[in-house]
């Protein structure tokens, strides 16, 4: 079963953070949705790391998303604006023509 992202549904969880003697507090969970509605996915195991910048280039940040399954990154190009992202699709991060993993250890 695939699960979808939460971007800080996660961390929401443990808030307030104590870091130290300074305690950090967490912004509420936001489901992520792609251009049709449907749950952004990010693979088989839900331990995610998301990203949001502009992976392209062309001005718009991009969802960047590490898979803690086999070590690959996600990029969802953002089709709409930085306060209003779309995402219709992703590709998986190549280098030297493959796809790059960062196993876990």
């Amino acid at each position: 079963m695939k699960r979808a992202l939460s971007v800080t549904a996660m961390l929401a969880l443990i808030a307030p953070v104590t870091t130290g003697a300074q305690v950090v507090k967490l912004a509420a969970g936001v489901q992520v949705e792609m251009a049709d509605g449907s749950p952004l996915e990010v693979g088989e195991v839900g331990h995610a790391a998301p990203v949001y910048h502009d992976y392209d280039g062309d001005g718009v940040p991009d969802l960047v998303v590490g898979e803690f399954e086999d070590g690959a990154c996600r990029i969802f190009h953002n089709y709409g604006t930085a306060t209003r992202p779309v995402f219709r699709d992703f590709e998986f991060f190549h280098a030297g023509g493959k796809k790059a993993t960062v196993p876990p250890d």
